[in-house]
């Protein structure tokens, strides 16, 4: 009886340290979420501020009626309106990630033309461009660019990262 008691006894003992091991390993993964959650939170927080406080500033210097050239008036909106679009790209992302973690993310695929994708962004980032004075030109090939696609995603793909760092070469 001894005997039996002994070797259950270690046996509860191998068990004890290959769980205290797992417990290790599980705590080490923790703090490796909890590090990469605060580093989704500071980039988030990065992403969206930024184009909410020039967002704010040039509404308010509008609402304020301390603009008053009709041409910088424009170009003030269009820099809202581009602000407005990163943020909702920011947005849009953050869905993406709960609907991929759910098993619920869908491309909503068409045939698209990426000549006018990348038409289309330049567009958009002009006024941004122009202010910081980058040229940036889109020249089309003598052929069309038709792929099977999601539209909506292929401009973010082009978009975020040009809205985020340009740089003139």
């Amino acid at each position: 009886f001894l005997g039996v008691a002994v070797g259950r006894l270690i046996g509860l003992k191998g068990e004890v340290a290959t769980a205290q091991g797992e417990l290790h390993q599980l705590q080490h993964r923790m703090m490796d979420l909890r590090q990469a959650e605060n580093a989704l939170v500071d980039r988030l927080s990065h992403d969206l501020r930024s184009p909410l406080h020039t967002m704010t500033g040039f509404l308010e210097l509008l609402r304020e009626g301390r603009v008053t050239d009709p041409s910088l008036q424009r170009e003030f909106l269009k820099r809202a309106s581009l602000d407005a679009d990163r943020l909702t790209a920011t947005v849009d992302d953050l869905l993406d990630i709960s609907l991929s973690e759910e098993g619920r993310f869908r491309l909503s695929t068409e045939q698209v033309d990426l000549n006018s994708v990348v038409s289309e962004v330049v567009q958009s980032l002009q006024p941004m461009l122009d202010s910081k004075r980058i040229v940036l030109t889109h020249v089309r090939p003598g052929i069309r660019l038709i792929v099977e696609g999601d539209r909506r995603r292929l401009r973010r793909v082009l978009f975020t990262p040009l809205a985020e760092r340009p740089t003139p070469h």
